[in-house]
């Protein structure tokens, strides 16, 4: 009788021990992290495509000669649907390889308050990496300070990474345009982004994250240089995405709730 009663504890208390081990492993959280900086990453690399692809027409293509940008209605005229196409792939001036479109519709200019640009994928991929979902920008017009803001909303957004897992997400934001404002050109601007998303991690856990001080990109840099996200994993556990003081690199520090830290580098 002591025996199959040491048997049934043993059942009994084993899954609780593995179960507040796992819990209390902030390393089981580091996809859902990833997966944030990830999402910011793919959906900013898409819409500086977008941009410098249908704002500065004299921007240089890349070595092989595409994509190709077709308008369905005279290039300058609202609305339109313009289809930025890399077809079977090709690799651009920055050393990434790009397939696939993206289509957008607008129906004014990207600088005109009360303008919309609708940006949908087809297959588009960079590096292997496949982009899914609508990302919609709205030009909300200028703040007190004269500063440009934009709400980005993403729905249905994916990223499929080249084995084949899938992370999707939600998010809402606001973009402003702190610097470059008073030229032509883009790659003097710099932006500052707020707002908050919610997602699942190409490991199946879900998230929610807050962007908690305002994240810093310079349009001629890849990465985000600073600021920080402030994730909502399992448990109800809160972790800390900081991408630094300003300087443009790759990396990105995770905090999880416990204390501990990590360094982690940037896809872009």
């Amino acid at each position: 009788m002591k025996i199959k009663l040491l048997k049934f504890l043993l059942i009994a208390v084993v899954p609780v021990v593995f179960a507040a081990c796992e819990r209390d492993d902030p390393e089981t959280e580091s996809a859902s992290l990833q997966a944030s900086a990830e999402s910011e990453s793919v959906m900013d690399e898409m819409d500086s495509e977008v941009l410098l692809r249908t704002t500065e027409v004299d921007y240089a293509e890349s070595t092989t000669g595409c994509p190709t940008v077709t308008y369905l209605n005279t290039a300058g005229t609202f609305p339109n649907t313009i289809t930025i196409d890399w077809g079977t792939g090709c690799t651009g001036l920055d050393g990434r390889f790009r397939e696939g479109a993206i289509v957008v519709d607008v129906t004014g200019p990207h600088f005109s308050a009360g303008s919309v640009r609708t940006m949908t994928s087809q297959g588009y991929a960079v590096d292997n990496w496949e982009v899914g979902g609508v990302r919609t920008v709205t030009n909300l017009g200028t703040t007190a300070n004269d500063q440009m803001q934009w709400n980005i909303v993403e729905n249905n957004a994916s990223i499929t990474d080249p084995d084949g897992d899938v992370g999707t997400w939600t998010s809402d934001r606001t973009r402003t345009l702190v610097s470059g404002g008073n030229t032509v050109t883009l790659n003097d601007n710099s932006y500052e982004f707020t707002g908050t998303a919610s997602g699942t991690n190409r490991q199946g856990g879900s998230y929610d994250s807050a962007i908690v001080i305002p994240l810093f990109k310079s349009f001629d840099c890849r990465w985000i240089s600073s600021g920080s996200i402030e994730i909502e994993g399992r448990f109800n556990r809160t972790h800390t995405l900081d991408y630094g003081q300003g300087a443009c690199d790759d990396q990105a520090t995770l905090t999880f709730a416990n204390g501990n830290s990590r360094s982690i580098t940037l896809r872009r």
